[in-house]
């Protein structure tokens, strides 16, 4: 998009990407689901086709947690125990 007059992300048919990324780890942390589940619930507000995706660095291990969410899933979450089982989660081996 390009001039003075750019119109809302509520107006125009594009997907937006956030990327949000930490040191530590997802697996066995409560606390951090319950972040993830404040995000996405403020997120599933905008109404707009919003992308997430968490990345986790466990550097001690060379390792990054990566957690995705699609609009369709961030519509369906409303618990921590629902952001747990409907994380599109893989962990990449950092070399």
């Amino acid at each position: 998009m390009k001039g003075p007059e750019i119109p809302s992300y509520r107006d125009v048919d594009v997907l937006t990407s956030i990327g949000i990324s930490t040191r530590g780890s997802v697996v066995g942390n409560d606390s951090e689901f319950a972040r993830m589940l404040a995000i996405l619930s403020e997120i599933k507000k905008a109404e707009a086709n919003i992308e997430v995706s968490f990345h986790y660095y466990r550097t001690t291990e060379q390792k990054i947690e990566y957690l995705h969410f699609d609009r369709t899933i961030i519509n369906k979450i409303t618990t921590i125990e629902d952001v747990k089982k409907m994380a599109r989660m893989s962990v990449w081996v950092n070399n």
